[in-house]
Parts: structure tokens; sequence; C-alpha cells
């Protein structure tokens, strides 16, 4: 479907009450996620908006939790244990009125002699940001007259 570029403006989703059970700093990893959200909303056809105001829709809200699981458990117990998790939850506004609610959580439980963190958590937060474009799709979608 067309959006026609409509605005968009993407708030940075809140780290403020974010549950972290990492041993490194992640910001790295919600960086990539609002990056992959950004492209992923524009390849859609909206159009980001720069300013204070003027957009018709603003995407915003808040990410849960960033764990980093466990390697010595996903090496010795693949599909049992020791997964990385990734999990948002936000809401669309239309015009200031909310439109419908987003959540998403993303696992990973398998790597190379049980996978390195960071990179389980990058390729959660990039499935995660799709998940939340195809969210906000569905959401526009419903909310058009």
């Amino acid at each position: 479907m067309d959006f026609e570029r409509r605005p968009f403006r993407l708030q940075a989703f809140s780290t403020a009450n974010t549950v972290v059970k990492a041993k490194f700093d992640t910001s790295e990893i919600i960086n990539l996620f609002h990056e992959t959200l950004n492209s992923q909303l524009e390849k859609k056809g909206l159009a980001q908006h720069k300013g204070e105001s003027g957009a018709q829709i603003i995407i915003r809200g808040n990410v849960v939790s960033v764990d980093e699981g466990n390697r010595w458990l996903r090496y010795f117990l693949t599909f049992l244990g020791g997964k990385t998790v990734f999990e948002v939850e936000g809401e669309v506004l239309v015009n200031g009125v909310p439109a419908g609610e987003l959540h998403s959580v993303k696992k990973s439980g398998i790597g190379v002699f049980g996978g390195n963190s960071q990179g389980l958590l990058k390729n959660n937060a990039r499935a995660a940001a799709k998940d939340i474009t195809g969210q906000v799709i569905q959401v526009l979608r419903k909310s058009q007259p």
C-alpha cells in the first residue's frame, strides 16, 4: 500500500525502565533497532518528518528488555536455554489519537560455539524493527478512511 510519503516522526524508544541483563553497553543495539525501524518505515512509503510538529503519524515506545542470555547454556543446551532476548513495545498515534499498540519479542539461541551475545542481539533488534514496521503498516491500514 502506498502511503504517499505521509510524514511520520519516530520518537526514540525510551530506555528509562529497560531491564538490561548484559555485561556490555547495549546502546549500540538499541541504536541499530532505531536505524533499522526508520529505514524499514521509509521503504514502506512513509517519509520521516524531522520537525517537532506537522507529522500526522507518531511512533513511540519503550525498550522493555535486553538480555544477553547465557552462552554456555546456548552451547550445551542449544534448544533449551540461554537465549538472547530483545523486547519492545509502543504505540502509533495518527493526528494525535492512539491508533494501535505495538509489541515484539525476539529471541535467539543458536550460534557457533553458543553464539556471540552482541551479534545475536543485533539480529534480534533488526528482526524486532521489521516486526514493528509490519505492525505499524497494519495499524495505518486500519486507520485509513
